[in-house]
């Protein structure tokens, strides 16, 4: 058993491949509902049209962004043909496809660590795996129990949902 941790777009995503070609594989989140709470934004670029049909779309884009905004001490405009997604429903939609590809899906399941043949949960579950992919974010979980983070730094970012008059075909960014 293959067992992906964390049901974010990667994690949903590489579930679906692996079970396509034929392994059993569990995808786990640690929260009760896929896609809460939002974890990033919703800003895709048009290279992710690949994965889907145009019909797929419907489910879950909500706009279509045509430059973005940079604003800080030198603020400039650039071209793009990029997507803004809900990621609620971005996230569930991939899950879903993962789980009509024969993934079994364990929400609610807060990965806590791993030794070399079982995964560890917060609610006191243990499980058997062969490989486990960690696709639980920047501070990877995953990572740490196996000693994988080397001399990482992070840059710390914050986003806000904030409610103003835009132009809607403009992605702005403040630094």
């Amino acid at each position: 058993m293959i067992g992906v941790i964390g049901a974010g777009p990667v994690g949903a995503y590489t579930a679906e491949v692996l079970a396509k070609k034929g392994f059993d594989v569990n995808l786990y989140e640690e929260d009760k509902v896929i896609g809460k709470p939002v974890q990033c934004t919703g800003l895709l670029t048009k290279d992710f049209l690949k994965y889907f049909s145009q019909n797929e779309l419907d489910n879950f884009v909500v706009n279509r962004i045509k430059k973005i905004r940079i604003v800080s001490e030198n603020s400039f405009t650039i071209p793009v043909n990029e997507y803004i997604v809900d990621r609620t429903l971005f996230d569930s939609y991939l899950v879903q496809r993962a789980v009509d590809s024969n993934v079994k899906l364990f929400s609610h399941h807060k990965f806590i660590d791993a030794d070399k043949n079982n995964m560890f949960f917060e609610n006191g579950v243990k499980q058997r795996y062969e490989y486990l992919v960690g696709a639980d974010g920047p501070r990877s979980k995953v990572a740490k129990s196996f000693d994988l983070f080397g001399e990482r730094k992070f840059w710390m970012g914050m986003q806000a949902k904030v409610k103003f008059e835009s132009n809607p075909d403009e992605y702005v960014v403040y630094f």
